[in-house]
């Protein structure tokens, strides 16, 4: 099953979320426009444990019952580790980054519920999360 290709975007101008990512379409030629003013962020094709889609930029919280309340970005990106539960050393895609762990693969989370983005409202979570963010 492919999972389906959606984006939202962030309006740098207007500080606010906008749905369809931001492009706009050459009726001529059929290419897509990307505004200057709009950040894309793309759709993971996974879902959070209430049913509400993850994008890239969002912050996820892994509620664990051991180490507590594990928050992250999502981004894309390459994990270069040889872990004991992996059998490839190198793994492209969806991660969970943070400053409280090593980035992980989105999938590896089981109970995840986004609690925001990167865009409105960072700075509650910001403690939590990667130290270089200058979103």
């Amino acid at each position: 099953m492919q999972r389906p290709i959606r984006f939202r975007a962030w309006d740098t101008q207007a500080k606010c979320m906008l749905g369809g990512g931001g492009m706009q379409m050459n009726a001529t030629t059929g290419e897509l426009i990307h505004l200057p003013s709009v950040v894309s962020l793309q759709y993971t094709g996974l879902k959070d444990k209430n049913d509400i889609p993850i994008f890239e930029g969002d912050i996820v919280c892994e509620r664990d019952t051991i180490y507590g309340d594990l928050m992250s970005i999502v981004e894309w990106g390459t994990i270069d580790y040889n872990a004991g539960w992996c059998d490839t050393p190198k793994m492209t895609g969806w991660l969970a980054v943070s400053n409280q762990y090593d980035p992980m693969p989105l999938f590896v989370f089981s109970i995840t519920e986004v609690i925001g983005n990167i865009y409105e409202g960072l700075h509650s979570y910001e403690p939590l999360l990667k130290e270089d963010t200058d979103k």
